[in-house]
């Protein structure tokens, strides 16, 4: 009897153990607000730049809720339709980038190379009224 306790109570260590794993995601890396100069947003028939701090601060706290999909970014660039690329220019100098864009009604933000995570849909809308009116 005591080695059926035995049995199963590593048994429900390894199960608990790969259940974690299981459910690790990563999260985007995004730069820290003080760190960007400006971020400038284009395609989708816009060009959009944003310069103020505050806006800049806004922006990457809502893309900063995005949610690991699990998928893999294996291009430069992502090869849906109608991507917004936002490209964030460093006081230090330097850039990175992300895209936003839609698939399978899915709002999407990609890092190249780094991971594809899912976003509001708003975010993407209000980028995309922000560039109309701006």
């Amino acid at each position: 009897m005591n080695k059926l306790k035995w049995i199963f109570c590593i048994s429900l260590v390894s199960v608990c153990l790969l259940a974690a794993c299981g459910a690790v995601r990563n999260r985007i890396v995004l730069p820290d607000a003080g760190d960007v100069e400006k971020v400038t947003v284009t395609g989708g028939g816009i060009s959009l730049a944003v310069e103020d701090a505050g806006e800049i601060a806004e922006l990457l706290q809502r893309m900063g809720r995005a949610r690991d999909t699990g998928g893999m970014s294996i291009h430069d660039r992502p090869l849906a339709e109608d991507v917004l690329q936002i490209d964030f220019e460093f006081l230090q100098g330097g850039t990175s980038v992300a895209f936003l864009y839609q698939e399978r009604g899915k709002t999407l933000l990609e890092q190249p190379y780094q991971g594809i995570y899912r976003v509001d849909a708003e975010l993407l809308d209000d980028l995309l009224e922000q560039g109309e009116t701006g």
